[in-house]
C-alpha cells in the first residue's frame, strides 16, 4: 500500500499519518545503515543493528589501511587526518571546512592533496560556496570555502558511535550534531541523481542556503530542514 501511494503521481495529499510515520522509521533505519551493499546485505540476511555497526567499523579500518597502501607514508598520515576531522566538521552548526580543525595551525598547503585524494577516490564530496548565485555556477565559485561530507550515512554515524537505540528514538537523529545525517544524506543522494554540481551560499554572515543546484537553466536552492520547523530565513534572504 505504501509503495503503491508513493508510486501514484496522481496523489497530491498528505500521507496518512501511520504511513507516514512509516517511511520515517524506514529513513532513520536507512540513515543508520547507510548504502554500503556489505552492510545492507547483512542486515537484510540477519536483521542485526549491532553486527552492523560492527561491519561498518571494519569498512573503515580497511580504508586507513588503504590509505597506507596506496600512498606515501606521510601522506597517508594527513589523508587520515582530513578523513578523521569530517564527523567534527560536520557536527558543527557552520560546516565549512576548517583546516585547523584538523591540525592546529593546519594550512590549505599542506593538506589540499590529501582532500584530493579522498575526493578522485569517491570517499567525500566537496560543495564550494558560490559568491553570487548566477549562472554558470562554476564561475562564481570561491575556491577557498568549501564543505566536505562522508560518501555515506552509516559509516559517519560509525565514526560518531551514534547507538542504533537512535532508531526508535523519534527524530532525533534528524536533527543529532546539527543536522550533520540528514545534511549529508540530501547531499549523498542528490549526487546520487546526477546532480554532481552542488554549491551553498552564504550572505556576509547573516543567511546560508544549505545547496544550490543547476535544473537545466534554472537555480534552484534547496534548505536542509532537520526539525519540524518550516521557516526558512535563508531562502527569504537569498
Amino acid at each position: 500500500m505504501l509503495v503503491q501511494m508513493l508510486d501514484d503521481k496522481r496523489s497530491r495529499g498528505a500521507l496518512p499519518t501511520v504511513l507516514h510515520d512509516r517511511l520515517m522509521l524506514f529513513l532513520r533505519y536507512f540513515l543508520f545503515l547507510g548504502g554500503m551493499p556489505a552492510v545492507v546485505q547483512h542486515y537484510i540476511d540477519h536483521r542485526d543493528v549491532k553486527a552492523v555497526r560492527k561491519l561498518q567499523s571494519e569498512i573503515l579500518m580497511a580504508y586507513e589501511r588503504d590509505f597506507s597502501k596506496h600512498t606515501t607514508p606521510s601522506t597517508a598520515i594527513r589523508i587520515s587526518e582530513i578523513w578523521r576531522s569530517l564527523p567534527s566538521q560536520l557536527a558543527r552548526e557552520n560546516k565549512k571546512f576548517r583546516y585547523a580543525d584538523v591540525r592546529k595551525g593546519g594550512r590549505a598547503s599542506r593538506f589540499e592533496s590529501a582532500i584530493e585524494w579522498l575526493r578522485q577516490g569517491g570517499l567525500v564530496h566537496s560543495l564550494h560556496r558560490c559568491k553570487v548565485p548566477k549562472l554558470p555556477l562554476a564561475g562564481y565559485m570561491d575556491e577557498s570555502s568549501f564543505k566536505l561530507y562522508m560518501l555515506d550515512s552509516g559509516l559517519l554515524g560509525a565514526m560518531l558511535d551514534i547507538s542504533s537505540r537512535t532508531i526508535v528514538m523519534g527524530n532525533s537523529l534528524f536533527s543529532e550534531y546539527g543536522g550533520a545525517f540528514i545534511e549529508n544524506h540530501a547531499v549523498t543522494e542528490l549526487i546520487k541523481e546526477g546532480m554532481g554540481d552542488l554549491f551553498y551560499w552564504t550572505s556576509q554572515g547573516q543567511a546560508e542556503v544549505d545547496l544550490i543546484v543547476k535544473l537545466e537553466d534554472v537555480i534552484v536552492p534547496i534548505e536542509v530542514k532537520s526539525g519540524m520547523s518550516r521557516h526558512a530565513k535563508s531562502l527569504r534572504l537569498y
